[in-house]
């Protein structure tokens, strides 16, 4: 996320700072020992250029809390906050990119094997799997497994809507 007003940006669930989400980095204890509510924007926390929250003992936290406070941020109270989209490991930019985010988490076997991992495909065996053979070899039999997954959705979706018709 790119801070402008803080407004929209939330100081725990949102990813504005290199480490990560910080409920996610500290825990749903920081709330507590920080007297920072979970909801809380950038906005609520940063008043006046200043942080404000409740000195901690926890060195976990005064750890995450120095990364906090060298950040540099100025708030800008009449513009909007913005959203960044990750295309790769470094890499971010203001527009998505379905093409960035397909190659960033479609962990096909080929990219597994970077990882010193070895997988073949788990649809018909072969040994080298890679996202052209998902997609367009037509050997792969994905059809039986997709007709299974339909299948499956439909029922389990009839199954939950009876559950709550006659419960």
């Amino acid at each position: 996320m790119e801070v402008r007003n803080g407004k929209t940006v939330g100081f725990w669930t949102d990813i504005w700072l290199p480490i990560g989400r910080l409920i996610e980095v500290i825990g749903e204890r920081g709330t507590q020992k920080l007297g920072i509510v979970r909801n809380a924007e950038i906005a609520d926390v940063l008043v006046n250029d200043q942080w404000r929250f409740r000195n901690s003992r926890d060195s976990s936290i005064e750890q995450v809390l120095a990364q906090v406070k060298v950040k540099p941020l100025v708030l800008a109270p009449n513009v909007d906050d913005g959203v960044k989209w990750k295309r790769g490991d470094v890499d971010y930019g203001s527009e998505f990119s379905a093409y960035s985010t397909w190659n960033m988490v479609l962990s096909t076997g080929s990219r597994m094997r970077t990882w010193g991992v070895i997988h073949g495909c788990t649809f018909c065996g072969e040994p080298e799997e890679s996202r052209d053979h998902l997609l367009l070899v037509p050997y792969c039999d994905r059809r039986h497994h997709l007709t299974g997954m339909r299948f499956w959705l439909a029922f389990s979706t009839q199954h939950m809507i009876g559950l709550f018709l006659f419960s």
